[in-house]
């Protein structure tokens, strides 16, 4: 009689609970995989809520992409162990989220989250367990599935740009149920197999599915002579360059939508309650919403981080400028 397969000790990541991260989540824990953690810094947005992403169909917009959906999945998988954080990975939180994984999902939509799960996994001295991490994504009719192993294959930056790049978002382009049902179930095929010590399927090739015409394409990856990261260079993630960056603007997957961060601050919503209050906000469960207009809407984390729906970057820069303002004079701020 065939041992069955114990996974009990082993705990994956998912990074970024969307449309692909969602769907990924379920079917791992019908696979018996029941130790998660969920990553993500999003909100639920009114086009998460809708036939696209199944496990929120029933869900509130505004609140935490990753707690809602530990909620949901906990409450239907009672032998589930889910842990969830609710902010975005960064170089600086890094390792602390992602320790004791034995492998990362990359289910996110942005480069900079892609290329600090590369940076976190390939960088000398890497502190990560996990020395896989798959990477997903879906657009349209057309997605794609590649794992990637330290120090063997080449990089994710050895075959994508070296500079930051604003990433299509499937809210604005489109998603393909039937694309994304697909590179799921072949990432949770994946999954089965590392955590099962066997080879896994995918390394040194991008597999593309086309929903459209139901076929898969192999595309061969090589190294690049000029991955910085692969030469043993960390320029991007250098401690004087994330400096520079404290506040930073992202585009994030959606209409317009973008995120601001503004460096090692936080927020004591307990103080700032009656300005928040005065400046036409309120607080929902530790986050701050502001209805700037019709158009325009702002989401306050208590680490100073906020995701911006807005014409533009500068109108969404120009409206985190101005809350940073009400905040500092309402003496709500302290550095981290």
């Amino acid at each position: 009689m065939r041992k069955k397969q114990d996974f009990s000790n082993k705990q994956v990541a998912i990074v970024g609970i969307g449309r692909n991260g969602s769907r990924l989540a379920e079917l791992l824990l019908k696979l018996k995989i029941n130790k998660l953690r969920l990553i993500d810094g999003d909100v639920l947005e009114k086009s998460d809520c809708g036939k696209q992403c199944p496990l929120f169909l029933k869900s509130k917009t505004l609140i935490s992409k990753s707690n809602e959906a530990a909620r949901i999945l906990s409450d239907k998988y009672k032998q589930a162990e889910i842990s969830y954080n609710t902010d975005n990975l960064n170089y600086i939180n890094g390792e602390r989220l992602l320790e004791n994984c034995e492998l990362i999902c990359d289910c996110t939509d942005n480069w900079l989250s892609r290329n600090t799960i590369n940076f976190l996994i390939n960088k000398k001295n890497s502190k990560l367990k996990s020395k896989y991490w798959i990477y997903c994504g879906a657009l349209k009719q057309i997605a794609m599935v590649s794992t990637l192993q330290r120090g063997k294959t080449p990089c994710w930056q050895c075959w994508n740009s070296s500079k930051e790049i604003d990433c299509q978002s499937c809210s604005v382009v489109g998603y393909d149920v039937k694309a994304g049902d697909k590179i799921t179930k072949l990432v949770s095929e994946e999954v089965v197999r590392i955590l099962k010590n066997k080879q896994p399927k995918f390394l040194f090739n991008l597999i593309v599915y086309n929903s459209e015409f139901n076929k898969l394409n192999l595309m061969k990856l090589e190294s690049s002579a000029r991955c910085e990261l692969c030469k043993g260079k960390d320029n991007y993630f250098s401690k004087r360059n994330v400096q520079k960056k404290e506040k930073r603007i992202s585009t994030l997957c959606g209409n317009n939508q973008y995120q601001i961060t503004n460096g090692n601050l936080a927020l004591d919503f307990n103080k700032l309650e009656k300005t928040i209050k005065k400046n036409n906000g309120k607080i929902v469960d530790n986050v701050a919403i502001f209805d700037i207009d019709k158009k325009s809407q702002a989401v306050v984390f208590s680490n100073a981080r906020m995701l911006i729906r807005s014409f533009d970057s500068r109108q969404a820069e120009k409206i985190n400028d101005t809350l940073m303002k009400i905040f500092k004079r309402g003496k709500g701020v302290a550095p981290l």
